[in-house]
């Protein structure tokens, strides 16, 4: 089976999304929260990435991610490898975690940003796990409503600010809480929702930069340069040891 089509650019908006193998309920634990959290935190240190919302259920996530830079794919390996190596080093177990690629939808911001966060936010009482949303932990919702504080790599003030001025939080937390659906959910309802969550104007554009770049001859597409820091920080992330011990070979006697 051909792999999901990948659309990157700088700037890009996405709904990543992953499920573990075999749809066990291994992500509950709060110590896989938090190391969930700390990994957002190191994705967003070694490759920009922004994260505006998330929420790890039991054998699932989600997440909103903005990339400046037009690397989701190196964040992504980099974010579920460590996860996957940790999660088997904690749990005793071995093998992959995951079922497969993590799936990313493009998003077209400026339309459907607000209505794609409400959707990530309201799994837990979408899944039956709560009755109040502000009681599921294991999501950026109740950072938004300041029930928790908001860690420094969580971006909240895009989505918010699609609120307007004067009580964000208020009105947000009754946009998201508010039942029935919307054109986001209709979208995920579909069997086959497809790579790119827009206009058929954005869809159209995504799709002809994507035609025109395969057809530019190979000769004349930039070829990026690979320094030293990324290879260090790939080999560091696939044998989980620090960049400092990489570089620096301990001297002495036994040695």
């Amino acid at each position: 089976m051909a792999r999901p089509l990948r659309i990157e650019y700088p700037g890009a908006w996405y709904h990543v999304m992953n499920r573990v193998a075999g749809r066990s309920l291994v992500l509950r634990e709060t110590w896989c929260e938090t190391l969930f959290t700390e990994l957002l935190a190191d994705i967003r240190e070694r490759f920009g990435i922004q994260c505006h919302a998330w929420c790890l259920m039991g054998n699932h996530y989600h997440l909103l991610l903005h990339t400046p830079q037009a690397n989701l794919g190196r964040a992504m390996r980099h974010f579920n490898g460590l996860f996957t190596q940790r999660h088997n080093r904690h749990s005793r177990r071995d093998g992959p975690l995951f079922r497969g690629r993590y799936r990313a939808i493009v998003v077209e911001a400026d339309a459907y940003l607000l209505a794609l966060s409400r959707y990530i936010h309201r799994n837990p009482i979408e899944a039956g796990l709560v009755k109040r949303l502000e009681t599921y932990r294991a999501s950026s919702y109740p950072a938004y409503l300041k029930r928790q504080q908001a860690p420094a790599w969580l971006e909240t003030g895009m989505v918010l600010g699609m609120m307007g001025g004067g009580a964000r939080r208020q009105r947000y937390r009754q946009y998201v809480e508010q039942t029935g659906a919307d054109e986001v959910s209709t979208f995920y309802a579909s069997s086959r929702p497809g790579i790119i969550l827009g206009s058929e104007a954005f869809r159209e554009k995504l799709l002809r930069g994507r035609k025109a770049n395969r057809e530019q001859p190979q000769s004349r597409r930039s070829r990026r340069v690979v320094g030293t820091e990324e290879i260090l920080q790939a080999v560091s992330a696939v044998f989980d040891v620090s960049i400092h011990e990489l570089c620096y070979t301990p001297r002495g006697r036994g040695q």
